[in-house]
C-alpha cells in the first residue's frame, strides 16, 4: 500500500485532524516544527521543539486510535530518559541511575492538567504525558519546566 507522504512539517500540521500543543509559559525564544508521523490513514504525530533560555523541550502530539495503549507511555518516558543520561562516549561502569516518578500539574488552555512523569534524580531532565483531545501528549523538557501549553491546529486557541 502506497500513501503521499508529506516532506513539510506545516504542511502536515494544517492536515492534521486532531490538536496539538506548543509551550507558552516559560514564554518560549523560539518554537520550531518538530518530528512528524503519517501514515496512508494521515497525519497521526506531530511534535514541536521549544528553546528558553534555561533549557529546551519537545512536545510530541499523537492521535489516539484505540491501538495505542497509553500505559505504554511510561516505558517511553523512562526510555526517553534513559537515552539523555547516557553520555554517547564511553560509559564509566558501575552506572547508577535513579528514575524517580514527578507527576506535574500543567496549565491547558487555562485549565489544570495533571501530566504522568519521571525524572531523574539530581538532573535537568523530565518527560511527562497526559491524554487531551484523543490525542497522547508527550513532553520532554531539559533544563525548563513546562508551566503552561495552548492547543493548536483543529479547535485551537491559537493559530
Amino acid at each position: 500500500m502506497s500513501f503521499d507522504f508529506i516532506h513539510d512539517w506545516d504542511e502536515a500540521a494544517r492536515s492534521a485532524s486532531f490538536p496539538w500543543f506548543e509551550p507558552v509559559r516559560p514564554a518560549p525564544d523560539l518554537i520550531e516544527g518538530g518530528s512528524r508521523g503519517q501514515g496512508p490513514d494521515g497525519v497521526h504525530q506531530l511534535g514541536v521543539r521549544a528553546t528558553f533560555p534555561t533549557g529546551s523541550a519537545e512536545i510530541l502530539t499523537s492521535r489516539l486510535d484505540g491501538g495505542v495503549r497509553f500505559t505504554a507511555w511510561r516505558r517511553r518516558r523512562v526510555d526517553a530518559l534513559l537515552g539523555r543520561a547516557v553520555p554517547d562516549d564511553d560509559v564509566a561502569l558501575p552506572l547508577t541511575i535513579t528514575v524517580e516518578q514527578a507527576d506535574r500539574v500543567i496549565d491547558v488552555d487555562g485549565s489544570p492538567v495533571r501530566f504522568d512523569g519521571e525524572q531523574i534524580r539530581g538532573a535537568g531532565w523530565w518527560v511527562g504525558t497526559a491524554v487531551l483531545d484523543d490525542a497522547a501528549v508527550h513532553i520532554v523538557a531539559d533544563g525548563c519546566a513546562i508551566e503552561a501549553l495552548v492547543r493548536c491546529g483543529p479547535h485551537a486557541t491559537r493559530r
